[in-house]
C-alpha cells in the first residue's frame, strides 16, 4: 500500500480523472448489475411462489379427489351390496321361471307321449277291428261257397245217377228192341222155310199159293203190328231220351251257370282277399308314414323349441348386455354430471380463495384456455344429458319388449294347452312389470312357442 501511494502522489491530475471516471464507471456497471440480480432474484421468488402456489394447488385438487374417492367407493360399495342383491332376486326369479317352463315342458311332452300313445291305441284298434271284419267276411264267402260247391257236387252226382240209370235203361230197351227185331227176323226167316216146305209137300199150287199167302199176311200183319209196337216204343224211348237229354242240357247249362258263378265267387274272394292284403299294406304304410311324420313333427317341433330357446337366450342376453351397457352409460353420466358439479363448486370455491393460492398475475392465453375448458366440460355435460335421455328411451323400448314378449309367451302357452287338452295342465306364471324406478330386463325361455314360430 505505500508503494502504491507514492505511485499516485507522483502521477499527474489527468490520470486522477481518468481514474474516476473509470471509477464511476464501474460502480455503474456494479450498480446495474445489482439491479439485474435484484431482478432476476425477484423473478426466481416469483417462479418460486408460483411453483409453490401450483403445488399447494395440487395437494388441495389430490386431496379433493381422494376425499371424493373415498365417499365414491363407499357409494359404490354400497350400491354393488344392493345389485348383487337385486340380481340375486333377478336370478331366482328367473329360475322360478325357468321351472316353471321346465314343468310345463315336461307337461306338454307327457301330453304329447299320451296322445301318441293315444293315437297308437286307436290304430290299433281301427286294424283290429278292419281285421276281424275282412276275417268274417271271408269267413262267410268261405261258407257260402263251400255250401255251393257241396250243393252243386250233390246235384251234379244226383244229375249223373239219373242219367247213367236213365242210359242203362235206355240201352236194355235198345237191347230188348233189337232182340225182338232179331227174333221176328228169325220167326220170318221160320215162316219162309216152313212155307216152302209146306208147299213142297202139297202138290195144288193155288191152294198152297193161298193159304201161304194168308200164313203169310198173318204173319207180316203180326210182324207189322209188332214192328209198329217197337217203333212206337223206339220212338217214345226217342222222345224220352230226347227229353233226357233236353235235361241233360239244362242241368249242364245249369252246372255251367253254377260253375260260373262259383268261379266268379271264387274271383270276388281272391279279390276280397287282395282288397284285404291290400288294405292291410296300405294300412301298415298309413301308419308308418303316421308315425314317420309324428316323430318327424316332434323332431321339427324339438329343433324350434332349441332354436326358440337359442333364439329367447340370446335376446335376454342381448338385453341383459344392453341393460348393463344402459346402466354403465347411465352411470358415467351421472359421474360426469356430478364432476361437472364438483368442478363448478371447486371454481366457486377456487374463486373465493385468498390471492395467495391463486396465481398473481394471469396471462389472457390462460383465461382464454379456461374459457375452452369450461366451454368442453359443458358440452360433455349436454353429451351426457342428451345419452342418458337416449338410454332412457332405449330402456323404456327394451321393457315394453319385454312386456310384448311376456304376452306372446302367455298367447302361445295358452295356445298349446288349448291344443293339446286332453290333460289339464297349469297356466304359464306372468311376471307383473316392476316400477318405473326398478325396471328390471327379465330373461324369459319360451319353451312352448317352438312349433308355432316355425
Amino acid at each position: 500500500m505505500p508503494k502504491k501511494a507514492k505511485k499516485s502522489l507522483g502521477r499527474t491530475e489527468g490520470e486522477r480523472l481518468v481514474q474516476l471516471h473509470h471509477r464511476a464507471q464501474a460502480e455503474e456497471e456494479m450498480s446495474k448489475k445489482k439491479e439485474e440480480m435484484l431482478a432476476l432474484f425477484l423473478k426466481d421468488k416469483l417462479q418460486k411462489e408460483q411453483r409453490n402456489t401450483a403445488v399447494n394447488l395440487l395437494k388441495v385438487t389430490d386431496r379433493w379427489r381422494s376425499i371424493q374417492r373415498q365417499a365414491r367407493v363407499t357409494e359404490l360399495r354400497g350400491n354393488i351390496v344392493v345389485s348383487r342383491q337385486m340380481f340375486e332376486r333377478e336370478v331366482d326369479e328367473l329360475n322360478f321361471v325357468i321351472e316353471k317352463l321346465m314343468g310345463d315342458l315336461q307337461g306338454a311332452e307327457r301330453q304329447t307321449a299320451h296322445v301318441q300313445a293315444s293315437h297308437l291305441q286307436q290304430l290299433d284298434h281301427l286294424l283290429a277291428q278292419d281285421l276281424k271284419r275282412m276275417g268274417c267276411l271271408h269267413q262267410d264267402w268261405g261258407g257260402g261257397l263251400q255250401d255251393l260247391c257241396s250243393s252243386y257236387s250233390s246235384e251234379k252226382q244226383q244229375m249223373f245217377a239219373q242219367f247213367e240209370e236213365q242210359r242203362d235203361k235206355l240201352q236194355s230197351k235198345v237191347f230188348s228192341a233189337d232182340q225182338h227185331h232179331k227174333d221176328a227176323m228169325q220167326e220170318i226167316k221160320k215162316t219162309s222155310t216152313d212155307r216152302e216146305s209146306w208147299f213142297s209137300s202139297h202138290s195144288d199150287p193155288k191152294n198152297v199159293q193161298m193159304g201161304l199167302r194168308d200164313n203169310l199176311h198173318e204173319s207180316i200183319s203180326n210182324i207189322l203190328g209188332s214192328w209198329k209196337h217197337n217203333i212206337n216204343n223206339v220212338k217214345k224211348k226217342e222222345e224220352e231220351v230226347a227229353l233226357l237229354l233236353d235235361y241233360v242240357t239244362q242241368q249242364l247249362k245249369i252246372t255251367m251257370r253254377l260253375k260260373n258263378k262259383a268261379e266268379q265267387l271264387r274271383d270276388r274272394v281272391k279279390a276280397t282277399e287282395w282288397e284285404k292284403e291290400f288294405m292291410e299294406e296300405n294300412l301298415t304304410a298309413y301308419r308308418n308314414e303316421m308315425n314317420l311324420r309324428f316323430y318327424q313333427a316332434q323332431g321339427q317341433v324339438a329343433s324350434g323349441r332349441q332354436a326358440t330357446r337359442k333364439q329367447l337366450t340370446q335376446l335376454a342376453v342381448q338385453g341383459d348386455a344392453a341393460a348393463e351397457k344402459q346402466q354403465a352409460a347411465i352411470a358415467q353420466g351421472e359421474k360426469v354430471l356430478r364432476a361437472a358439479k364438483m368442478c363448478l363448486k371447486l371454481k366457486l370455491q377456487h374463486e373465493d380463495l385468498p390471492p395467495l393460492f391463486a396465481p398473481l398475475h394471469l396471462p389472457p392465453e390462460e383465461d382464454t384456455q379456461g374459457s375452452e375448458d369450461v366451454q368442453h366440460l359443458q358440452q360433455r355435460l349436454t353429451k351426457a344429458v342428451l345419452q342418458r335421455d337416449a338410454l332412457r328411451k332405449h330402456k323404456s323400448d327394451l321393457s315394453q319388449e319385454n312386456v310384448q314378449l311376456q304376452l306372446l309367451l302367455g298367447q302361445h302357452s295358452f295356445g298349446l294347452h288349448e291344443d293339446c287338452c286332453p290333460l289339464p295342465t297349469s297356466q304359464a306364471p306372468i311376471i307383473s312389470a316392476p316400477a318405473a324406478g326398478q325396471q328390471r330386463h327379465t330373461v324369459i325361455e319360451a319353451a312352448h312357442i317352438a312349433k308355432y314360430c316355425l
